[in-house]
């Protein structure tokens, strides 16, 4: 499961983001907005195992997975104000991709006794889906001095995950064995949940708050071996609450420069699936080993996600604008596995009524992980005097995450 980077938009943004997160800033404004955006992503990936000495001393690291992807993706919105009474109201729509499961894997396996050409197979992993969301969002803005907001989010979305080892013709030829093996699943996802926001505005000032629901957005569940249904059954799959808090600085009258600050924490801790009671079956380790290969063995034990973010805002004479920003995270699966990032942007005025903003992300986490396909897959293809043993040292695994986006507002 892998959730995307958004924008600083508890306070002092409108837009996409800001309705599923902050639906209070709805109301700070009467002009009608429309937001088109994309975004895409590159991701790196790279995959290495310790190499030892004869008397056993690390030497090095020996990498045998290099990946790149790309994954795009598309939001929008459109939002309006009104005055009403002493106050501002203010209503919305939006789309933005909530949950991005995209995740591709392509591993080689070659034989360690005449590595080339002999290529005995090919590890694969496919995961195609995208949780989206639609929210719509009401606020109402007393004085221009406090704004609450409310938005109800309808996510739904399809997850296809493929995990296959395909044994190559030359491999075959030498010891026929099955042509090789694939597991799939599919997850139906729907559900929805809500968002309470808040904001307050002093002279330099502005505060923003929110809180958003737990969501249930389980539906079906289906796996399958080579193409035979091992079992289908109705799916729980509980997606985590949240909330955050935000300040937004601007140092002084005359100077368009705003400083602003976020916390927020995603409590995957209380995450919850009925998958889990997979593992509460009398099932063999083979069986056991066939759901993990998917994934599914990250059913429990995860951890709060806290996220930290920094950003600051220029906006020159010209009216060019000049965007920077940090933010550090952890990981679901353990507060040491930290994502450290930065963001820089720029935006300038086409046309008295359209706004172009273009943006970059990127990002960085290293880690250890044992191996994805253990060694044993292919005991056939090795040297058949030694036996094969799956390694027990974790693998390095090391991501780079670059991010492009860019935006299109029209206001009037």
């Amino acid at each position: 499961m892998c959730i995307r980077d958004r924008h600083t938009s508890l306070v002092g943004f409108t837009g996409p983001e800001s309705i599923f997160q902050n639906p209070a800033s709805l109301a700070d404004s009467t002009e009608l907005k429309v937001n088109l955006g994309y975004n895409m992503l590159l991701l790196n990936e790279h995959r290495s195992y310790p190499a030892y000495s004869f008397f056993d001393n690390l030497i090095g690291y020996q990498t045998y997975v290099s990946n790149q992807n790309v994954y795009p993706d598309f939001q929008f919105s459109v939002s309006k104000g009104f005055q009403l009474g002493i106050g501002y109201l203010g209503v919305g729509l939006a789309y933005i991709p909530a949950y991005n499961f995209n995740f591709d894997y392509l591993e080689e396996v070659r034989n360690e006794t005449d590595p080339e050409p002999m290529k005995i197979a090919n590890n694969i992993i496919e995961r195609k889906g995208v949780l989206g969301c639609y929210s719509i969002g009401f606020a109402y803005n007393f004085r221009k001095l406090f704004s609450l907001g409310i938005a109800f989010n309808m996510l739904s979305g399809t997850v296809d995950n493929d995990l296959s080892v395909i044994f190559t013709e030359q491999a075959l030829a030498t010891v026929p064995t099955d042509p090789g093996y694939n597991y799939s699943s599919r997850y139906e996802l729907t559900g929805n949940s809500i968002t309470i926001g808040t904001g307050l505005n002093f002279r330099r000032f502005q505060f923003g708050i929110n809180y958003r629901t737990a969501a249930d957005v389980g539906k079906t569940f289906t796996f399958y071996e080579n193409g035979e249904l091992l079992n289908e059954e109705d799916l729980s799959f509980e997606l985590p609450p949240s909330y955050g808090i935000a300040v937004q600085y601007r140092p002084r009258n005359g100077t368009w420069t705003k400083v602003k600050m976020e916390y927020e924490v995603i409590a995957w801790s209380k995450f919850k699936t009925s998958l889990s009671e997979i593992l509460e079956l009398e099932l063999t380790d083979d069986e056991l080993a066939k759901y993990d290969m998917l994934g599914l063995d990250l059913l429990g034990n995860l951890v709060d996600v806290e996220y930290y973010k920094l950003g600051i805002e220029h906006i020159f004479n010209s009216g060019a604008v000049m965007r920077v920003g940090f933010y550090n995270r952890n990981s679901y699966t353990s507060k040491q596995l930290k994502t450290v990032g930065f963001t820089a942007g720029t935006g300038f005025n086409v046309s008295d009524m359209l706004t172009v903003n273009i943006g970059m992300d990127v990002a960085r986490r290293k880690y250890y992980a044992q191996d994805l396909f253990p060694d044993s897959l292919y005991a056939n293809f090795y040297n058949l005097y030694d036996p094969v043993q799956d390694r027990t040292s974790k693998d390095v695994v090391e991501e780079i995450e670059s991010k492009i986006q860019f935006s299109l507002q029209f206001q009037r």
